[in-house]
């Protein structure tokens, strides 16, 4: 998980520098989603400003409560 997360950082300063990010994230993320290997928020912000959030599959896998 922890790779995943340095993978998505990489990716991510790759691709923050000025552009509309949210159908680049949303793309990836739900690619992880689909597969069932994320579930989870995510938040990017820059200077104080966000970019994107999101959030993604259940917070509570047993109950089916969504995130």
């Amino acid at each position: 998980m922890r790779i995943n997360l340095t993978i998505i950082a990489i990716l991510l300063a790759g691709i923050l520098n000025g552009q509309d990010i949210a159908p680049q994230i949303e793309r990836y993320s739900q690619s992880y989603v689909k597969t069932g290997d994320f579930s989870g928020c995510i938040l990017i912000a820059k200077e104080g400003t966000t970019l994107y959030s999101g959030c993604f599959g259940k917070a509570n896998l047993s109950f089916g409560v969504p995130n």
